[in-house]
């Protein structure tokens, strides 16, 4: 796992990187020999990340991935910052200041709420391998892609089959024959089985 998140969180460096360059990023006059060694001298950038990681291993991955990028490119700096609980409240001040980072974790809302001030990916390689249940989310109906997705979660609901065999229910398929089914889990087990159970976002029947 950490390994699977070290090369996604790498390979988006790469395409922020490029994105945030495209709008010139934060830079002063000084500049380095690039990291092949060929002698080039490149000015010097300093890219500022926010991001709405907050686990320790989350931020240890993140941490070494912004050391060997940094390696590899030596005129590129990236000022992380994790603002933790405080990351939304903290982005709205920055949009009402047009102050954002160059480089942001969208976290959901890449084009209700960040659309104004993300790049168009839609030429990136990897677009055309892009779930289409993400389009509402992520895609315009210009075709612009506003975010490169990190993950994506697979809400449902989950059911006990047996619970339901128990009780000769089918599995529902709508609302009303969800309503139905907790309501003769109820009636035929005298009220001893609780049919509906939330724990964690998950629900289960």
């Amino acid at each position: 796992m950490k390994k699977n998140l070290y090369v996604v969180v790498l390979l988006i460096f790469s395409l922020l990187f490029m994105t945030a360059c495209s709008n010139g990023g934060t830079s002063d006059s000084s500049s380095t020999n690039d990291s092949e060694g060929k002698g080039d001298s490149k000015q010097q950038v300093t890219l500022t990340l926010f991001t709405t990681m907050g686990g320790d291993l989350e931020k240890e991955v993140l941490e070494n991935i912004i050391a060997e990028f940094e390696a590899q490119h030596s005129h590129i700096k990236i000022d992380a910052n994790f603002p933790g609980g405080s990351y939304e409240e903290l982005m709205r001040v920055k949009m009402a200041a047009n102050d954002m980072p160059d480089l942001f974790d969208t976290h959901g809302w890449s084009k209700i709420r960040y659309g104004e001030y993300v790049e168009d990916l839609k030429d990136m390689e990897w677009v055309k391998n892009l779930d289409p249940a993400l389009d509402l989310i992520v895609k315009d109906e210009d075709g612009k892609v506003y975010t490169y997705p990190l993950n994506q979660a697979k809400d449902g609901m989950t059911y006990n089959a047996n619970l339901l065999e128990e009780y000769g229910i089918e599995p529902p398929t709508t609302f009303d024959e969800f309503i139905t089914a907790l309501e003769v889990i109820k009636e035929k087990s005298n009220g001893e089985v609780v049919p509906l159970w939330f724990g964690a976002g998950i629900v289960v029947l």
